[in-house]
């Protein structure tokens, strides 16, 4: 309160739009103040109170207490009263939150008209119920086929540095479909859009659009509808990239399209619907719970819940009448958001610098990271200056008390950024046969005999399977005739060239006429025996890799023996079998070529086998393959790999199918956090 305003009497502003709510039982009002924009909700006790303009005017400059007091203080500082200067807002600055940077506005509501009058194929009941079902199909589409991620996520790594222009454009593109889609629905349910504007969204311009108005929506479910809207919207753009993904047979729309997915269906999991962040699902989950600016009254559930046990009763608390576990469950809230945002923002960077490095722009990328850095130093250090101030909360507490929190709250986080941890190095993998050799099929034929079935022993050179080619059978009668009539002629112009010497020149051309027809008619014949697949060592035939031939089905689990083969075509290079032994088993893992140098036979390996199993033992690596440079098929992208092999033991073997997939983590050097910030800043580490 100004001592300019102490004589003119105090009363609620004239302007100020008022509607009552009920919710849960307790009536409520809400008061919009036109010129910030805010919305106000107090209890409707509250309101009476404040209603009692002679009472206000009595209690000016007054020295109160209790209840009243808090409430006249508040309604001040919200601007309701007339006569009363509100105190000027803190306005956020950008390095507050670098990844959501909001810039000014303009008016949209007619926009908003437009697309709600014309956006019947997306919100109107029957479209959403569809779009649901939609949605759940595509859905467990992904889940069918969730091995192609793995893959997918490292060629979007290499989409993106090679047509970053792209990659931008489509985020900036699926944001502003999204801000339109909260107009949209804004009008829709009967309430103004008041401006769209530009943002910048982990540096990508980006609109925004203030449906703040929905405030007037009496419905909760119709106000969570506006908020959830755009999420609605990328779920649908969502749906169709991922039957791109999956149907597209060129390459680069199958990695637009995974690329869309990623911007559209994940992202809204960890942005908009996350509640942690201030986003859409905060102010839906803020009107579920009925807590009026969530985050502020988090912030005051800490400092009373948390920050006041540590400190002490010296600590000046806001005072809260909430009970003991509503304030706990906020004050987790307000932990695990502030831990997210530094999770998000690290996480950002991290992709950001590898796309960066396969577009040959690292620089700019460490750029961006030392920039997120500093932004949460600054973050990290502006409360500290607070408790050493002696501001806030803290300005009741000792000198001494403040100075010592600060320097252990320093403490630890140095010990945090130089307590040197173990590095762990993740790999994937699948179980295969130890040793096992395998039999191709030579050439395109038909499967005329089966001699041995899978399980069955083979010694070396036995005979598996009989394959029929009538084209070589016509090769070989065709060659041993035109080798035989070469042949008679051939001996006809030798008799007849000792008498006559002009003959010499013909039979010596005649001689290589014959020695052709000869190496025909015997590769000829080696084609056939070729036809005759035989063991290629002594063991037992065993299936086929799955994973390695990149065949999609089982063919255990779906009954197909050699047996079954009979009369079918087989191609050029196609697996028939395997030999080897069915109990010794080894583990093979694919590991990036910068994981080389922590990695040596004999060091020990934690292994996971199969999903549904969990069970983890612990392996020695028997060999490790040179690092070769790997083009993944059906996508444009490669990488540097190379393989390592455990032998599993004998137990494990016994129980374990070939082709389960395994995850490997192995035990490199230790290093501490501040290494891994230094050398993502400025590339010093490796």
């Amino acid at each position: 309160m100004n001592s300019g305003d102490a004589q003119l009497p105090v009363h609620m502003r004239a302007d100020l739009e008022v509607i009552p709510r009920v919710r849960s039982g307790k009536r409520e009002r809400w008061i919009a103040n036109p010129i910030s924009g805010k919305v106000v909700r107090i209890s409707e006790a509250d309101f009476q109170i404040m209603s009692r303009t002679a009472e206000f005017s009595q209690w000016r400059g007054n020295e109160l207490g209790g209840v009243r007091e808090a409430i006249f203080a508040q309604a001040g500082q919200h601007g309701l009263l007339a006569n009363i200067r509100p105190g000027r807002p803190v306005q956020p600055r950008w390095y507050h939150n670098p990844l959501y940077v909001k810039l000014p506005g303009v008016p949209a509501d007619r926009l908003a008209s437009f697309l709600a009058a014309r956006s019947g194929l997306f919100f109107s009941r029957l479209a959403v119920c569809c779009w649901s079902v939609v949605f759940a199909i595509t859905a467990i589409a992904i889940g069918i086929h969730a091995d192609r991620l793995r893959q997918s996520i490292d060629g979007l790594l290499t989409f993106q540095s090679q047509h970053w222009l792209l990659a931008i454009s489509i985020l900036a593109a699926t944001k502003v479909i999204h801000e339109l889609a909260h107009a949209a629905v804004c009008r829709r349910m009967g309430a103004r859009c008041k401006e769209l504007g530009a943002l910048l969204l982990f540096g990508t311009p980006c609109l925004y659009c203030d449906v703040s108005d929905s405030w007037r929506i009496s419905s909760p479910v119709n106000r969570a509808a506006v908020m959830l809207a755009g999420i609605y919207v990328e779920w649908i753009l969502a749906s169709v990239a991922a039957w791109v993904w999956l149907l597209a047979e060129d390459p680069l729309w199958s990695l637009i399209g995974f690329h869309v997915l990623l911007v559209c269906g994940v992202s809204t999991f960890v942005f908009n619907i996350n509640p942690l962040m201030r986003y859409d699902g905060y102010y839906v989950l803020s009107d579920m719970l009925q807590v009026n600016n969530l985050r502020q009254r988090a912030a005051e559930a800490w400092e009373s819940t948390v920050v006041r046990k540590l400190v002490g009763m010296s600590y000046t608390a806001p005072s809260i009448t909430r009970s003991w576990m509503r304030n706990c469950i906020l004050s987790c809230y307000y932990a695990a958001s502030y831990v997210y945002s530094f999770v998000v923002a690290g996480a950002i960077s991290g992709w950001v610098l590898m796309v960066s490095i396969r577009a040959g722009i690292e620089p700019l990328g460490r750029t961006l990271i030392a920039v997120v850095v500093v932004a949460s130093v600054i973050s990290m250090t502006r409360p500290l200056l607070e408790i050493t101030a002696g501001k806030g909360g803290w300005r009741t507490v000792s000198k001494l008390r403040r100075w010592t929190i600060a320097t252990a709250v320093v403490a630890t986080l140095i010990g945090m950024l130089f307590i040197p941890v173990d590095r762990r190095i993740a790999a994937d993998g699948w179980v295969d046969y130890a040793n096992s050799m395998t039999v191709y099929a030579p050439e395109f034929a038909t499967v005329k005999n089966v001699y041995l079935e899978f399980g069955d022993s083979v010694e070396e050179g036995e005979a598996i399977a009989e394959l029929n080619e009538p084209s070589i059978n016509v090769d070989i009668v065709r060659s041993q005739a035109i080798a035989a009539q070469l042949s008679a002629r051939w001996e006809s112009l030798s008799q007849r060239s000792v008498t006559n010497g002009d003959l010499r020149e013909q039979l010596a051309s005649h001689k290589k006429s014959l020695d052709g027809a000869k190496l025909e008619k015997r590769q000829s014949l080696s084609r056939k025996q070729s036809l005759t697949l035989q063991g290629t060592q002594s063991g037992t035939i065993l299936r086929p890799s799955m994973v390695q031939s990149n065949q999609k089905v089982d063919q255990e689990e779906s009954g197909l023996w050699l047996k079954d083969r009979l009369g079918q075509t087989i191609r050029p290079g196609e697996v028939w079998c395997r030999i080897g032994n069915e109990n010794d088993k080894s583990v093979l893992l694919h590991c990036d070529a910068s994981a080389r140098r922590f990695i040596e036979v004999g060091d020990q390996v934690r292994l996971l086998l199969g999903q549904s199993t969990g069970s983890v033992i612990q392996c020695t690596i028997d060999s490790i393959s040179m690092v070769q440079h790997t083009e993944h098929e059906s996508m444009l992208s490669s990488s540097d790999e190379f393989i390592v092999s455990c032998r599993l033991p004998k137990d494990v073997a016994e129980i374990v199918r070939a082709d389960t997939q395994a995850k490997g983590v192995f035990r490199g050097e230790s290093f501490c956090l501040w290494d891994v910030l230094v050398g993502q800043v400025l590339g010093y580490v490796s």
